[in-house]
């Protein structure tokens, strides 16, 4: 099937929406070959868009973005960032006339995280000689990838020295004027002159009694703070109320850093969410070390609870496996 031009993205909604609407919301289809095939077309018409805007590197990400949205919005769930990115990747790399009627939509994603073409189509061939299951093909494909070294189910990271609520004295609009920079974009007045009279660029330590008090670190020991659960999102992306200083708060959605759970709407999926939403109770305290923020826009992030440091537990139960990111 050959796409026809999309030039804008109210375009592009539309197509994706008709493909939605004519095909996964009809039972009487084969409801694994129509989600195979209708997410290789709707991976088409996104990258057919994004390559007319190739002059512009965000664009990608703001169309995902902003699909993810709206497609959100329309049907409810199915159009995570990370299943449009596995629509672009699966349509990238299956010619549609290659695509076997025999392996499940979610068989093809595991397969795709495995970047070498030869060695995915070797374990393509054996998923279908032997007719392997979802979860025998995730175990040999992930035997793969850690013994290769592309990824691992041993998980190699560390949360970064940091101590949560420092902040630095950073210039104002006004003269003379001094704000307390708080991350995630926030800056306040300093309020007292007891934080006054620091000079720029001192580090601060906030307490429980609302008062600062000098200290010394880097940088990279800051954009640490104490939250609260408001909802596990999936297996490895949560949102989070925190405390940036006295009646300040801010709600922030973060990616967990290195931890790559399977898509939502598969067993292995709910299986993740399910055992991170154990983790992380409303009731627990969760420190929250940060790491910049992806190409989605989410917040990286590392968790602890209770002196659990959730990433690695996740990877340790065998709820998610390590994912190496760019932000480590």
């Amino acid at each position: 099937m050959k796409q026809n031009q999309i030039e804008k993205y109210s375009d592009l909604l539309k197509e994706i929406s008709t493909i939605y609407e004519t095909t996964l919301l009809k039972n009487e289809f084969n409801q694994n070959r129509q989600k195979k095939e209708s997410y290789w077309h709707m991976g088409q018409l996104i990258d057919n868009l994004i390559e007319t805007h190739d002059e512009d590197k965000l664009y990608g990400s703001q169309i995902a973005k902003k699909l993810c949205k709206d497609m959100t919005q329309k049907y409810g769930k199915g159009f995570s960032l990370r299943s449009i990115h596995y629509m672009r990747n699966f349509a990238a790399q299956y010619p549609f006339t290659k695509i076997d009627k025999t392996l499940s939509w979610s068989q093809y994603c595991i397969l795709l995280s495995i970047k070498d073409t030869d060695i995915r189509k070797q374990f393509e061939t054996r998923a279908i000689k032997e007719n392997l299951g979802q979860k025998k093909l995730q175990q040999l494909v992930s035997a793969y990838l850690q013994n290769s070294s592309q990824e691992s189910h041993e998980f190699p990271l560390t949360p970064r020295k940091a101590e949560a609520d420092i902040v630095k004295i950073t210039a104002g609009t006004k003269p003379e004027q001094k704000l307390l920079d708080l991350g995630f974009n926030i800056k306040i007045e300093a309020g007292t002159t007891a934080i006054n009279k620091y000079p720029l660029d001192t580090y601060l330590k906030r307490h429980g009694d609302g008062t600062y008090t000098k200290i010394d670190c880097t940088n990279t020991e800051r954009y640490c703070y104490k939250g609260k659960i408001q909802k596990v999102i999936d297996g490895d992306t949560v949102k989070i109320t925190m405390e940036l200083a006295p009646q300040i708060y801010i709600t922030q959605k973060f990616r967990l850093r290195g931890v790559d759970a399977m898509e939502i709407d598969t067993k292995e999926g709910q299986s993740a969410k399910e055992a991170l939403t154990k983790m992380l109770s409303p009731q627990k305290t969760i420190t929250v070390y940060t790491y910049g923020s992806d190409k989605y826009g989410r917040y990286i992030a590392d968790l602890i609870t209770d002196k659990t440091y959730i990433n690695k537990q996740l990877i340790k139960t065998g709820n998610a496996r390590y994912l190496k990111m760019t932000a480590e």
